[in-house]
């Protein structure tokens, strides 16, 4: 078990090169079962 969180999208800019940088990663399996089960609950996720 553990916490739901996930940060789907992450930017930032290099401290060195100034470059705007972007990380995206997709939701893991058992999130978006969460989603799906919270969502068919109708609860407002």
């Amino acid at each position: 078990k553990r916490q739901a969180l996930h940060a789907a999208k992450l930017g930032l800019v290099h401290p060195r090169t100034h470059e705007e940088m972007m990380f995206e990663a997709p939701w893991p399996e058992d999130f978006a079962h969460l989603v799906e089960v919270l969502r068919s609950e109708n609860k407002a996720y």
